[in-house]
């Protein structure tokens, strides 16, 4: 379901208002503008918001130590950019936020004739934000903008003239993530409780309820480590193995948790940093050590987590296909599933693989739909980081947040998946029925 955020609050009025219906995002400007809200401000503001909507940043050309102080102030859980920073400064500032845990990051990209989104989607950034220009105008830029750009690489949100009027036609149309209002939910100026319900009501109501549409769903995509299978023991010893060549000390179960997702590469680099090879000086010679060690200790403690054997079988006897899309290097990816569940179990498997974009762009999602011949409505999207969040998201996937893998709950619903599950028993309890 497309999720909305309601941008420009500044009196209480205006909390209270999206209390009531509560959107999945709620918007403090701190740049100048009519909306502009002091950190003062914002702190009392968002003591009364309701804690299941995210309150977001939103910052032009800031200096990244006032955006860290308000994050770590916890006046809000997500930031959004959106002035000319530069994509360097989008990196620089999301591994600063990377202190304050799990923090979504949103660039605003102004859309115009030959706009380029390409250092956009190789970014840091978790989301895109499409508008015509400095934001709360109410200005549309020209849709034809994006059938030219094509498939994003990451969530988007939709902004510029969005209205309860406009919103369900640009849902249908584009498939945004999410949509983003200000002046269109104003009367005079101010935000109208009348009009931020109708725009609830446009953006939910041309979204899909699962529960009372089961026939739809004919397959689903699994993430593999931390969704299928724990295979936190095998990862854990084949970066200490690696790391002890190097003279450095092993590393805990938690660190490994919080650095896998990405895949072997980012995995080795965010291990060397920590233990203080911050110019990675033995990045190249750690991959292929690592890769050694994996290839021996790939099934080390590898087993399904409780329940999936039973919701795997579940699914196959209501005839859908069931499918697993990793970062882990193919060759391993295929080892693992056949080792634990046998060969032919699952109707597609797709590792990491030379020419394909590792999660989360949603390329290989894509080609998993190209080969079954489905539609993304029609699936299930399963994992356990913030990655297959974002993943699952852009793909256009009903998307699935586990809690039995390597990720907690918080850092999953900061991304607003449409569930976010404890046990696999749940699929059918809450999801399918």
């Amino acid at each position: 379901m497309t999720k909305l955020k309601i941008c420009g609050l500044k009196r209480r009025e205006d909390i209270e208002a999206v209390n009531c219906d509560r959107p999945d995002y709620i918007g403090f400007l701190f740049a100048k503008s009519k909306r502009q809200v002091t950190e003062e401000q914002a702190v009392e503001l968002s003591a009364f918001l309701d804690p299941s909507i995210t309150p977001v940043g939103v910052f032009v050309d800031e200096d990244p130590d006032r955006i860290c102080r308000i994050v770590r102030a916890g006046t809000i859980r997500a930031v959004q950019l959106h002035g000319a920073e530069t994509p360097e400064y989008v990196s620089a500032l999301k591994g600063r936020l990377e202190e304050y845990g799990e923090i979504p990051l949103i660039k605003a990209v102004r859309m115009e004739p030959g706009v380029e989104l390409g250092c956009w989607q190789e970014s840091a950034a978790d989301f895109l934000l499409l508008d015509k220009g400095a934001g709360g105008t109410g200005e549309v830029f020209a849709h034809s903008l994006l059938d030219e750009v094509g498939e994003l690489a990451r969530p988007w949100f939709l902004a510029g003239g969005m209205s309860p009027e406009t919103a369900p036609e640009a849902i249908r149309r584009f498939h945004p993530y999410a949509v983003d209002v200000s002046s269109g939910v104003e009367t005079d100026g101010w935000k109208d409780p009348q009009k931020i319900r109708r725009m609830v009501d446009a953006v939910r109501g041309d979204g899909r309820r699962i529960d009372e549409e089961e026939a739809m769903i004919t397959y689903c995509v699994f993430d593999l480590d931390g969704t299928l299978l724990n295979t936190l023991h095998a990862l854990q010893t084949s970066v200490n193995l690696t790391l002890e060549q190097f003279g450095y000390e092993p590393l805990e179960k938690e660190l490994i948790k919080k650095y896998v997702g990405d895949g072997y590469k980012k995995l080795m680099e965010r291990a060397l940093r920590h233990s203080g090879d911050e110019a990675l000086v033995h990045y190249e010679e750690s991959l292929k050590l690592y890769m050694n060690f994996f290839s021996q200790h790939s099934m080390d403690g590898v087993k399904p987590y409780d329940g999936i054997p039973e919701l795997l079988s579940e699914l196959k006897r209501r005839g859908i296909r069931i499918t697993v899309f990793s970062n882990k290097p193919d060759a391993q990816a295929v080892s693992n599933i056949e080792t634990v569940f046998g060969r032919g179990y699952f109707d597609l498997i797709a590792g990491e693989k030379e020419g394909v974009p590792r999660k989360p762009d949603p390329a290989g999602v894509f080609r998993i739909l190209d080969v079954l011949g489905e539609k993304p409505e029609q699936g299930l999207y399963f994992g356990d980081t913030n990655t297959d969040m974002k993943t699952g998201l852009a793909a256009g996937l009903t998307t699935v947040g586990v809690c039995w893998g390597f990720r907690d709950r918080e850092e999953l619903e900061s991304f607003h998946p449409q569930y976010v599950i404890d046990r696999p028993a749940e699929v059918f309890e809450k999801i399918i029925g």
